[in-house]
């Protein structure tokens, strides 16, 4: 028998503030030096990368991390000069929380 093929546990895409996303496990290759995290948010290119190789806790986190990303982005809140380390604290916490709400 061929090899089974994974489960796909996250949407393929989603929608944040009107604009739509893309949601892959595979990285841009102008974004190679980010192989191997658990996720990114591209904002130009409209993409919310995951790692598929974490356990399904983990891409969900990683996928709520990266959804509140794009609202910062999409808010414009990522532009107001709201330090990285500030941006990345609201993104944990709120991915916790939606973590611990829906799961």
């Amino acid at each position: 028998m061929g090899k089974s093929k994974k489960e796909r546990i996250l949407p393929y895409s989603v929608s944040i503030l009107g604009m739509k996303y893309k949601v892959t496990n595979k990285i841009p290759k102008e974004h190679a030096q980010y192989n191997g995290s658990d996720g990114l948010f591209i904002g130009d290119k409209h993409l919310i990368y995951i790692n598929d190789a974490m356990s399904e806790e983990m891409q969900w986190r990683a996928f709520y991390h990266e959804f509140i990303h794009a609202i910062q982005y999409r808010s414009g809140i990522s532009f107001t000069g709201i330090s990285s380390e500030i941006l990345e604290i609201m993104a944990e916490t709120g991915a916790s929380a939606i973590y611990e709400l829906y799961h």
